[in-house]
């Protein structure tokens, strides 16, 4: 009698011991694999993290050894994220069911990185620089954004897209031939690079809109117009883009040149009102009243309940007094 209460106590405390070790996420489970190179080759030293999915903050680790073999123990039954990670590769994560019974394993398959944009990305410290160069721009701190810039540039030198943040902050410093040379060495690495812009046009597109800009700021309106027509080239369906070059010439009273990129966005996206309206202001401006009477009747048309269609009304109701 006595060794069956034993047997059962000693059942009741495994089993309760089980129920503690399964609401922590942790358990009796093995999971096990290997870390290769993409040429099949083993990487040591690998970080292995496994998260549970289910309860918060329940990390389990590892480490390959010479062979690329790791293996965690620990693991309670239910779903788990597993994560490679090593310095100099790209990380590469699972998701998968883990039972405490047996598991099949797994291999993970680490990529080098080959500079760019990805190796800082894939660096805490550099983001975590970025972050605060991004800050200092806010704040119009524009000397310390830079000399942040130039540590990243220095650290990580084929990051080249680091130059189109240069390039901004010297345009909010006033110093637009150093902008200019910031954005221009982007294309030039992109030529060099790829030998045109087609693996990365977000970027060219980035880098010659930024150039138009500049352009416009030194008041060469045809050097402007000629940057802002290779972005369009990259991106001939950006309404947006279109828009905006409008507006850069509309401000800098070239009517005739913003009429051209206005038409160009409403040509793109018919169904967008605000270009229709800014025609309407280009053309009130050049006082042609017939015209701009069109155009702002047709922004209504479009958009009966934009934003700017009080505006616009009342400027009808007096376009078509002075047309009577």
């Amino acid at each position: 009698m006595k060794r069956r209460f034993l047997i059962l106590f000693a059942l009741i405390l495994l089993f309760n011991s089980y129920d503690i070790f399964s609401q922590a996420g942790m358990g009796r489970g093995r999971v096990f694999g290997k870390v290769l190179d993409e040429e099949g080759k083993p990487v040591s030293d690998v970080l292995i993290v496994a998260e549970s999915l289910t309860e918060r903050g329940t990390v389990l680790k590892g480490i390959s050894d010479k062979k690329g073999d790791w293996a965690i123990a620990g693991f309670g039954t239910g779903p788990w994220r597993i994560t490679a990670s090593k310095e100099g590769y790209m990380p590469s994560s699972i998701e998968l069911r883990v039972s405490e019974f047996r598991n099949p394993p797994i291999t993970f398959t680490l990529k080098k990185l080959k500079g760019g944009p990805s190796a800082l990305s894939a660096d805490k410290s550099a983001v975590e620089m970025l972050e605060k160069a991004e800050n200092a721009v806010k704040e119009e701190r524009y000397d310390d954004a830079l000399a942040i810039y130039n540590q990243l540039i220095e650290k990580f030198p084929s990051v080249f897209q680091i130059l189109l943040n240069v390039g901004y902050v010297q345009m909010k410093k006033g110093e637009l031939d150093s902008a200019l040379n910031s954005f221009q060495e982007v294309l030039n690495r992109l030529r060099e690079r790829d030998g045109d812009f087609s693996k990365e046009p977000e970027t060219a597109f980035k880098a010659f809109t930024a150039i138009g800009e500049v352009w416009i700021k030194k008041d060469n309106f045809e050097k402007a117009r000629e940057s802002f027509e290779e972005a369009l080239k990259i991106s001939p369906k950006d309404e947006a883009l279109a828009y905006s070059v409008g507006e850069i010439y509309f401000t800098n009273q070239k009517v005739d040149e913003a009429i051209k990129y206005f038409e160009l966005a409403a040509n793109i996206k018919p169904d967008w009102w605000k270009p229709y309206s800014k025609l309407g202001y280009c053309y009130l401006n050049k006082g042609d009243f017939k015209k701009s009477l069109e155009y702002f009747k047709k922004s209504l048309e479009v958009d009966p309940n934009s934003p700017e269609a009080g505006t616009i009304k009342a400027v009808i109701a007096e376009l078509e007094k002075m047309t009577k």
